[in-house]
């Protein structure tokens, strides 16, 4: 993706931090026309021995795991917190209006999972990442039912080769306008409350 200097960052436990808060993300991926398909997916990441994994599944029904069997690479985009930004906001009233946002692309292969053992234990990592509370009714699903859900998915893991962070938080901006968006946003809606935090974070050195 296309990132200026001042909104580019490599901090990879801050790009982990939003790929965790914000985890239904795109899947993008090539048919075999070269045409873009891609499924929006709850995702999990994990470390496994020396490489960042994020894992998911899809309906078997979905044709992108057969895209994803002839061409296993692909690219995960995670959208955190984005919020307008109105010009009004700023000194100089000879501005437009923009967009502060968040973004991770992860790039990297696939490798499906039809085993049906290791479906139901990627399954049982994603109930421990979403609702933990609810394992214990997840336990106690029939093996009848188990058997026809997992029928149902394919599951996958993503080994990420590449992470791109786009931070876009007014940093273009000076100091004074820059305050005068936060201190809007401070006290605005839950995305601009959001994109706030990320601003007293990463956006408000002098």
């Amino acid at each position: 993706m296309y990132i200026p200097k001042q909104f580019e960052n490599n901090d990879k436990k801050l790009l982990l931090e939003v790929m965790g808060a914000h985890s239904f993300a795109m899947l993008i991926s090539a048919r075999e026309n070269d045409e873009p398909f891609v499924s929006h997916l709850p995702l999990i990441v994990r470390e496994r021995d020396d490489a960042t994994i994020i894992e998911g599944h899809m309906a078997r029904a979905n044709p992108h795991w057969q895209y994803l069997e002839r061409n296993p690479k692909a690219l995960i985009v995670f959208n955190g917190p984005h919020v307008y930004v109105s010009p009004s906001l700023y000194r100089d009233k000879e501005n437009v209006p923009t967009w502060n946002y968040v973004a991770v692309h992860a790039y990297g292969r696939i490798a499906l999972e039809h085993d049906r053992s290791r479906k139901h234990a990627a399954q049982e990592r994603m109930v421990d990442a979403l609702e933990p509370v609810y394992h214990k009714q997840f336990d106690e699903l029939s093996e009848t039912y188990m058997h026809g859900r997992l029928s149902a998915i394919v599951a996958f893991e993503f080994v990420i080769e590449r992470l791109e962070g786009k931070f876009k938080l007014s940093q273009n901006r000076p100091i004074y306008d820059r305050q005068s968006v936060l201190a809007a946003f401070t006290s605005g809606n839950d995305d601009q409350r959001a994109v706030a935090s990320w601003m007293q974070r990463l956006a408000m050195d002098d």
